[in-house]
């Protein structure tokens, strides 16, 4: 781990997937860490918890992303996270493209994290595997002379 550089990149299929690293972030934060998340998806193809008295809750997508725009605006606040980019892929149809690559390469570029937190890329979870497999991908393409014009090489 890279103690001199004290910034840290998150980066996450769905708006609510930064709670699994929540106690971490906080830490991180504590210690002075400034901490930007990349999330792929506004998790339009998630559930509603509100209920009506009825139990159910009717809405229409669009509904849906504003509501999770402003959860994960709240969440990453109280996490203490600077920045959120979000991506804007399907949820639930998150697929391998080269052009989602060179998106995270160029923010890992213009970042220089010390710490990338990332999904397992063999979580259950499909959008959260192509996600994982996506960031390595641009980790590995960081270091090389690959798109130049996306930043300088991270080492």
């Amino acid at each position: 781990m890279d103690t001199e550089n004290k910034t840290v990149l998150i980066v996450t299929p769905h708006p609510d997937d930064h709670v699994f690293s929540a106690g971490t972030l906080l830490m991180l934060k504590e210690r002075g860490y400034t901490i930007h998340e990349i999330v792929a998806t506004q998790g339009e193809a998630g559930t509603w918890l509100d209920e009506n008295e009825s139990g159910k809750k009717d809405f229409k997508k669009s509904e849906l992303v504003s509501v999770r725009a402003e959860e994960i605006k709240k969440a990453s606040a109280a996490l203490g996270i600077s920045t959120t980019t979000c991506l804007g892929l399907p949820d639930g149809g998150v697929e391998y493209s080269l052009k989602t690559v060179e998106s995270l390469l160029t923010e890992i570029r213009g970042r220089k994290p010390g710490i990338l937190i990332m999904m397992h890329p063999n979580d259950y979870h499909r959008d959260h595997r192509n996600i994982a497999e996506m960031t390595l991908e641009a980790l590995r393409r960081a270091a090389w002379s690959y798109k130049p014009e996306s930043g300088a090489r991270c080492v």
